[in-house]
């Protein structure tokens, strides 16, 4: 695979992140602390964080990508499946070593986890149909 490649899937999947993980997920944030009765804390440095955080997470989504394609040969919207819930796991597991999760929050920390695990997985099907479609173009 040619670096200039990696390097364009990596900025797409950036630009996915941002607008999937990163908005997408701050939306989903509100929602959840609004039914759950919370003060959603919208501030503008809390939205360019998840923006900074969402173009962050999609870029190593992109690598991701590029390492289930060569090694577990996935396509379609299976495979783009596999890439959320990879990258979820591993941003948990970074979460967790740094001690961000707060375990006392019971139910809405599930509810919350498991919105996540959607929008992580609606990121992986969209980075690989874009991917997909723009190979055989």
């Amino acid at each position: 695979m040619r670096l200039h490649t990696v390097f364009f899937i990596m900025i797409l999947g950036a630009a996915m992140g941002a607008l999937i993980i990163g908005l997408l997920g701050r939306v989903v944030m509100v929602v959840v602390a609004l039914a759950a009765a919370h003060n959603p804390n919208l501030s503008l440095n809390g939205i360019l964080l998840v923006l900074l955080l969402g173009t962050f997470l999609g870029a190593i989504g992109g690598l991701v990508l590029l390492l289930t394609r060569s090694i577990f040969h996935l396509t379609g919207m299976a495979g783009g499946a596999v890439i959320g819930v990879l990258l979820f796991v591993l941003t948990c597991l970074i979460t967790l070593l740094r001690g961000g999760l707060d375990t006392s929050r019971g139910p809405l920390l599930l509810v919350t986890l498991g919105s996540a695990l959607l929008i992580f997985i609606l990121y992986g099907v969209a980075l690989n149909g874009m991917v997909t479609r723009l190979e055989k173009s």
